[in-house]
């Protein structure tokens, strides 16, 4: 009924639930699926990579709060669906995603997984009990060309080879920007959806119901503030983006720039290291052009000599017209249900709450830490499970 009255008030939202009967012929819930129409809407101006995780619900049934989110062009959270299914397992992950590709139907398909290089990273310091290693194996994943990632994988070998094996074993593509073979500009781990969990952490101790209706307030109140703040810009690119220009473009001042062609470029930097800009095809030798589709300091010196507007080489996903066009849509607030006329088959199945019952006791607030992590108090804000668990923590979706 909850779901029937959301949609009826906002346009293109899609929602499923599937129950399941029991020995005593009840219906009994099991999953639900909801993505509010405003966030679909602005879906096809985003960069194409989705961000998932879940987090455990703290009510008096067991379950899991599954999410779907990705980045928008100011680099903040953008969510896309939410699910609740009773365990976070593969039969739960495989429905929700069935339900997900009703609106991401044309890039699904092509999908290029990865894990969450921040959780791979805790779990390699826990697993092998190492001084610095996690630190080598972070820089090795963050390096964007594969002559930086061999620099630091031979320190890796020479360190721990254990280590080198395992982490061969899970797949360099899986863990480092350098293999990896589709677009996941400056996402490798899961933080965005990190921080989702951590913005929803008191609706996931509300009843399913209440809890929809919490996260549907929350992104309302975040639509409102996004809609105004990129009504106010004057930039042609986003405010973030803006800075990171201002970032690259103070790093080239001293750099020298030779040409090879109309297009081609040498560019030496203050240390003394080349690299080749093709401002034609968009690329730089370092890869920090390929990979965030914004120009690198590189980038920027070559266009200084070509006399090239360096908005013109900048992704479309990242100026001010499509961060609009994100947040244009309207999440509209539920309707009461006695002003509204309800169809007959919504009320003659009453869903019953799962079997699934928490023990005695208050639920735990503060969360346990999980292996290789440091608990300083903090409170969603750090990740919660291995490598192994999260191995397909989120897919980069390629178009």
């Amino acid at each position: 009924m909850y779901l029937h009255l959301v949609k009826s008030t906002n346009p293109g939202t899609i929602t499923e639930i599937e129950t399941t009967i029991d020995k005593k012929g009840k219906t009994l819930f099991k999953y639900l699926f909801f993505a509010f129409g405003a966030c679909n809407d602005g879906y096809k101006f985003m960069r194409k990579v989705i961000v998932i995780d879940g987090t455990v619900m703290k009510g008096k049934y067991k379950g899991c709060l599954v999410a779907a989110s990705g980045q928008d062009g100011n680099m903040q959270i953008y969510p896309l669906a939410i699910g609740v299914v009773e365990v976070e397992d593969d039969a739960g992950w495989v429905w929700f995603f069935k339900n997900l590709i009703k609106f991401v139907p044309e890039v699904y398909p092509m999908a290029h997984l990865a894990a969450c290089a921040f959780h791979l990273f805790r779990n390699v310091k826990h697993k092998y009990n190492c001084g610095g290693l996690a630190g080598l194996v972070s820089k090795a994943g963050r390096a964007y060309t594969v002559g930086d990632f061999r620099y630091w994988w031979r320190q890796i070998e020479e360190t721990k080879p254990e280590c080198a094996e395992y982490l061969l074993n899970i797949g360099l593509p899986h863990w480092t920007l350098s293999h990896f073979t589709g677009n996941c500009y400056n996402l490798i781990s899961s933080n965005i959806s990190e921080s989702l969990n951590a913005a929803m952490h008191k609706g996931v101790e509300y009843p399913i119901v209440s809890m929809v209706e919490f996260i549907r307030a929350m992104l309302m109140r975040w639509f409102w503030c996004r809609r105004t703040f990129t009504g106010k810009t004057r930039s042609k690119c986003t405010p973030e983006i803006e800075e990171l220009l201002i970032d690259h473009l103070k790093e080239s001042l001293n750099y020298a720039v030779l040409g090879a062609t109309d297009w081609i470029y040498q560019v030496n930097d203050a240390v003394g290291c080349e690299f080749t800009v093709d401002l034609e095809k968009k690329t730089c030798t370092c890869r920090v052009f390929d990979f965030l589709k914004i120009p690198c300091c590189h980038t920027l010196a070559a266009c200084r000599v070509r006399n090239i507007d360096p908005y013109s080489l900048i992704s479309e996903c990242y100026f001010v017209g499509p961060w609009r066009e994100k947040y244009k849509g309207v999440l509209m607030p539920c309707p009461n249900e006695r002003d509204c006329d309800i169809p007959i088959e919504l009320t003659e199945v009453p869903v019953n709450p799962p079997r699934t019952k928490r023990g005695g006791g208050r639920p735990k607030n503060k969360r346990i830490p999980s292996q290789g992590e440091v608990d300083h108090g903090t409170t969603g804000k750090l990740a919660r499970r291995s490598y192994d668990e999260v191995k397909m923590m989120f897919a980069l979706l390629t178009p």
